[in-house]
């Protein structure tokens, strides 16, 4: 296997400038590169999501459906609770039969986001 340095996700948005504000003030994730037509911010160390302004391109918008960005924590309990503060969107708290805890809530252009961490 070749050595993969960090991976990046790219996210075509509608709503670029609320889906910046979602993922910088709202997940907290810091904005690491901007220059009008992609933002990207990093939840991690290596991991990158870039927010391509989809009216500054050529593209075609992937349906919201399609798209789940999952993020393993440790204290599941806590993200919900910051969450529920700074979220002005639905946060909902569930239960998984495969063993996990999972919050889940939707970005401005409605892809689903979830947080999930093994039950005790």
């Amino acid at each position: 296997m070749f050595p993969i340095m960090s991976c990046h996700t790219i996210l075509y948005c509608r709503k670029w400038e609320e889906c910046i504000s979602f993922y910088r003030d709202i997940l907290g994730f810091p904005v690491v590169f901007d220059n009008n037509i992609l933002a990207e911010v990093e939840p991690a160390p290596n991991v990158r999501i870039g927010l391509m302004n989809v009216s500054r391109t050529k593209k075609n918008v992937t349906a919201p459906e399609t798209i789940v960005l999952s993020f393993r924590l440790t204290n599941i309990e806590k993200a919900y609770g910051l969450l529920r503060e700074k979220c002005k969107v639905a946060v909902e708290r569930k239960s998984h039969h495969w063993g996990a805890q999972v919050v889940e809530l939707r970005d401005p252009e409605g892809r689903l986001i979830e947080f999930w961490s093994k039950k005790d």
